[in-house]
């Protein structure tokens, strides 16, 4: 790694690929065909509809129905027109223009109808919208105005004013109540999952379905609050109290307080506690990663051993109840159930297997599955560093190189506010006035010499002239000195540095759990893999409208029958089905083979070459760390460099509805993460109304070109948000897409992933179709340094690799 590099690259690419779950019932398809009413008179009640054709009908099925649709509609109409020229005596000289296209469709939905057509080929083409319904202009006392329609999932388009996460608060996950103490102070398996469930119900909801995801590793954990930054506490309760999102009016109340009960109790505390005690204690989660010898478990030598393939197992557990995984015999248990049934003989031979297959899990637990493992030193010795400014005056951060004029900029940073690099132990750093143009050791005001057990440093001259500040500024300075106390807690209980700001909940998203290497899950996305190429006219881009109609069409009909071109997929109206394994617990990292076809992947490529499209390739650009790009009142202010020592690669940037195979693929992404796909486009009001944004959670699909000899240094992707940001939002997860075969080289590698056996981490080599996922934070709401990665250079050949960045839990 040559001096510093990037901790995120906001404009530019992670070489990464990610790999993520799949929620069967949150993606929805792209798809936006025709939807026209037909009374053809055909009476069969079956759905007539062949997956292979250009379009399909969906028979409604009902007669009563249809004969309802075609004796009462035009009733229907004839009333409103009547009961509107009804008034037309009150004003003959304005008019209300008319539109029944609402009542039209919201009958035919409602009632059911004929034979329904539905071209779903045609989505991106134009003029694929609703059957015009019939417009009448009558009288009306009231100004012309249109007559609202009946919305499919809302109106598209906002007042400009923000939409909050009705439950999303920054200061869920604490407690302060005797509750929390009763719970947490036992010390049961039990206890510590019901203190985990209490803390977690403040940001999730409270069912066992969503709590029940919740990562084993996570236990609740003591810290202590000063007694002097209570208030200071107080100031984000009442931030989520009133849901300003950038602390306004919070930050100049002099005296914060909120009715959060929570809140409630550690003021009681502090009234309770004796002039002597000068901490109160709270209760926060925290992530403590196992013991590296439950990343090795597997069913390899036992399969061998019993002569079956058992697939994934527990070998180390034969009624593990508390294991996620089916033991080894419990899998051979059913078998000779099934068996037994079949064949009696058959059934006597697998008890015989049973029994084999339980002295095999005896034998693994001696030997080195079993055996204490100790990790492998990683030979990159990089971590992530994170610089605070405690000034009310803007500073500029200098990597120091080999001193002198050699010394690089890595960014500037404005008060109250951090910067981040990713970095090795002894390179050195120094903050300079941003006023001063260069860098000069004349005006150097603080150097550090970092190590990986002080990555978090503050540049902290007010602490003697706290008194000169403003009231604002001094509830800034506060905030630090509040996420400095969490953050000595946080390290003494996991033995990991704190790098986000405090406070900061769980993430919002589902996250799949790593706990062992190998670990296969099996994914379900109804969007199929394109296997022949669509015509031009098909690929046109997609609308507002679109996934508009889509998400309609899904609702009334199913998402098997309103995926987008079948006849160009494989298995058309059948789910696809995929695995995920498991290749690295340390950071968490997945990997999914096929994920793209052949087809798809060749696609994404053309849009680059394709200079019709406006996508060109440009020279990558770094950023430093998250909040340099930020002002003091959290507004983005630009901080983008090219570097070439840290990144030589190109890229450019592909919306999802450039066309409806990259929103497949986006689809197809939000069924591997588990994510609902609508939050990761833009929406209607009606679509996740408790969001704070309709805006997407997902960046736009980034397309990388390395040519021979390029690279990108090791880097995170994460990013690090204002600090006066209540949502505190920075990047989850991270799908990377290898779109072609590298000859030599440019391997996907995280350098610091912990194993057993390898010094150099975990690599992954680049092959069309497949991609990787990983999470860039910790299931506590930490962000996860382990996540840092990099691409190899690249020694003979060329690489192409897209990715998309997923933000949690809103994109900033």
């Amino acid at each position: 790694m040559n001096g510093t590099t990037s901790d995120s690259d906001s404009g530019g690419e992670s070489d990464d690929e990610s790999y993520s779950f799949v929620d069967q019932a949150s993606s929805s398809s792209d798809d936006d065909g025709d939807f026209s009413i037909s009374t053809n008179g055909d009476n069969n009640d079956a759905d007539d509809f062949d997956e292979h054709d250009a379009s399909y009908e969906y028979t409604g099925g009902h007669r009563r129905t249809r004969a309802t649709l075609r004796q009462h509609l035009p009733a229907v109409a004839i009333a409103i027109v009547a009961a509107v020229l009804g008034h037309a005596h009150l004003n003959d000289g304005e008019f209300l223009h008319v539109t029944l296209t609402g009542l039209y469709r919201d009958f035919v939905e409602n009632h059911g109808g004929g034979t329904r057509s539905m071209d779903v080929n045609s989505i991106g083409s134009k003029g694929n919208k609703y059957a015009a319904a019939p417009t009448l202009n009558v009288p009306t006392p009231y100004p012309t105005v249109p007559m609202p329609h009946l919305p499919l999932i809302g109106d598209a388009g906002t007042d400009g004013a923000d939409r909050h996460h009705h439950r999303y608060r920054r200061t869920a996950n604490l407690g302060f109540c005797k509750e929390h103490d009763e719970v947490n102070n036992k010390s049961n398996n039990d206890d510590v999952s019901k203190g985990v469930r209490n803390l977690l119900g403040g940001s999730r909801d409270d069912t066992d379905e969503n709590i029940g995801t919740m990562n084993p590793g996570l236990v609740p954990f003591d810290f202590r609050i000063p007694n002097d930054l209570v208030s200071t506490l107080g100031m984000h309760y009442l931030a989520d109290e009133k849901k300003e999102d950038r602390y306004e009016s919070v930050l100049v109340a002099v005296k914060p307080t909120s009715a959060d009960r929570e809140y409630q109790c550690l003021l009681d505390k502090a009234a309770e506690s004796s002039p002597k005690n000068h901490n109160l204690k709270g209760w926060g989660l925290a992530y403590v990663r196992p013991d590296i010898s439950t990343f090795y478990r597997g069913a390899g030598g036992v399969s061998a051993a019993v002569g079956v393939d058992l697939g994934t197992v527990d070998v180390n557990a034969v009624n593990d109840k508390s294991s996620d995984m089916p033991s080894i015999k419990s899998i051979l248990k059913s078998r000779r159930e099934e068996h037994l049934q079949k064949d009696p003989e058959a059934a006597a031979e697998a008890a015989k297997r049973e029994e084999q297959a339980v002295a095999a899990v005896a034998a693994a637990a001696d030997s080195d599955i079993g055996n204490k493992r100790t990790v492998a030193t990683p030979t990159c010795t990089g971590f992530a560093a994170k610089f605070t400014n405690l000034t009310p005056n803007p500073l500029n951060l200098y990597w120091d190189g080999r001193g002198g004029s050699n010394a690089r900029l890595v960014g500037r940073f404005p008060p109250f506010e951090s910067l981040s690099t990713a970095t090795t132990p002894g390179r050195s750093f120094s903050v300079l006035p941003a006023t001063q143009d260069g860098y000069d050791d004349r005006f150097v005001l603080q150097r550090w010499t970092m190590t990986a057990d002080e990555a978090h440093v503050y540049y902290d001259p007010e602490e003697d002239n706290f008194a000169r500040l403003t009231t604002e500024q001094q509830m800034r300075y506060n905030m630090w000195k509040l996420n400095q106390a969490y953050a000595r807690d946080y390290l003494i209980r996991t033995r990991r540095l704190w790098l986000a700001n405090f406070p900061r909940p769980a993430p919002f998203h589902f996250m799949h759990k790593a706990e062992y290497f190998g670990k296969t899950l099996t994914f379900k996305s109804w969007e199929s893999h394109f296997t022949s190429r669509p015509p031009r006219s098909d690929l046109e881009k997609l609308s507002f409208d679109d996934h508009e109609h889509r998400v309609h069409r899904e609702t009334r009909y199913g998402k098997d029958l309103s995926i987008a071109l079948p006849k160009y997929r494989q298995d058309s109206g059948r789910e696809l089905e995929l695995k995920m394994e498991a290749i690295s617990c340390a950071p968490q990292v997945f990997r999914i083979d096929d994920f793209l076809s052949k087809v798809e992947v060749e696609h994404i490529i053309d849009l680059v070459k394709d200079g019709s499209r406006n996508i060109t390739l440009s020279r990558s650009a770094v950023h430093p760390g998250g909040v340099s790009g930020y002002s003091s009142d959290g507004d983005k202010v630009g901080n983008e460099q090219a570097d070439t020592t840290t990144r030589s690669s190109k890229n450019a940037w592909i919306e999802r509805e450039a066309t409806p195979i990259v929103d497949s693929i986006y689809r197809r992404a939000a069924d591997l993460l588990g994510i609902d796909e609508a939050l990761m486009r833009h929406r209607s009001d009606e679509e996740h109304p408790e969001l704070a944004t309709d805006h997407s959670i997902a960046e736009r699909m980034q397309l990388v070109h390395y040519a021979e000899g390029e690279q990108y240094n090791a880097h995170h992707d994460f990013s690090f948000p204002a600090f006066g940001n209540r949502h505190q939002p920075s990047r989850f997860a991270t799908l990377l897409l290898y779109l072609n075969d590298v000859e030599e080289g440019g391997e996907t590698v995280f350098p610091r992933a912990i194993n057993s056996e390898s010094h150099d981490g975990i690599s992954v080599k680049p092959k069309a179709g497949t991609a990787i996922f990983f999470y860039n934070v910790l299931p506590d709401g930490n962000l996860d340094d382990l996540s840092q990665h990099q691409s190899a250079p690249v020694r003979s050949g060329e690489k192409y690799l897209a990715n998309l960045w997923i933000w949690d839990p809103i994109i900033d």
